[in-house]
């Protein structure tokens, strides 16, 4: 006799706007709870119908680096100015005051069984104790982000640990590389989907992967 596992749980790459397409992998999904890997609501067309996907389904995410941008604009009093998108953001979200709630109490990390959830990434040596702040937001190569010479963290990561001996890490922030599946050492879910690529989801019980192509390219691609 088959036994339903208690949870149905859907982790979800960088949405960056993309209401539709969130709704779309929801839907393919049924998930009976939502993991997010934060920068959700920036660059893409519509960041208050992405709040309200996110709110249906009682979604829980970590901060990304343009999640923090936004509180950044947000705390200076500025997001009724300026045409960054960050500022368009806040403007959008200004509707709900509950969505700004929301993202100013996000954590930088997220920790289940078999898992650890952070936007871009981990100390490759040392994992996630000696990973700052700004790294957990901001990581793609170590251990100068800003030199493309220098590997990327979750090559070393791989280099370093066994599979058993660490959560899996899943992550998001990196477009540019794309989706990058390292089970059971790291998974990288963001597979540029504001940019014309997809929404990437993983279902943790069934070990699956989801893919929703993205509706249109909605903003040429960056680094940021």
């Amino acid at each position: 006799m088959s036994i339903t596992p208690m949870h149905r749980t859907l982790f979800i790459g960088d949405v960056h706007g993309c209401a539709l397409e969130l709704e779309d992998l929801l839907s393919q999904a049924c998930p009976s709870r939502v993991f997010l890997t934060g920068d959700l609501f920036t660059k893409g067309p519509d960041a208050l119908a992405c709040w309200r996907l996110i709110e249906s389904c009682a979604a829980r995410s970590v901060l990304g680096n343009h999640d923090a941008r936004m509180l950044e604009v947000q705390r200076r009093a500025v997001g009724g100015e300026g045409n960054g998108h960050a500022h368009r953001a806040v403007r959008a979200l200004a509707a709900d005051p509950a969505a700004l709630w929301w993202l100013s109490e996000l954590p930088t990390a997220l920790q289940g069984e078999g898992w650890l959830l952070v936007h871009a990434g981990v100390h490759p040596l040392l994992g996630l104790a000696e990973t700052t702040q700004h790294q957990r937001l901001n990581l793609r190569r170590w251990p100068d982000d800003t030199d493309p010479g220098h590997p990327h963290w979750w090559s070393l990561y791989a280099d370093h640990h066994s599979p058993d001996a660490l959560p899996m890490v899943i992550h998001g922030h990196d477009a540019v590389q794309g989706f990058r599946d390292q089970r059971p050492l790291t998974l990288g879910l963001d597979g540029g989907c504001v940019y014309g690529g997809a929404l990437w989801g993983y279902l943790l019980e069934e070990d699956r992967l989801l893919r929703v192509p993205a509706r249109q390219v909605w903003l040429q691609p960056d680094r940021s």
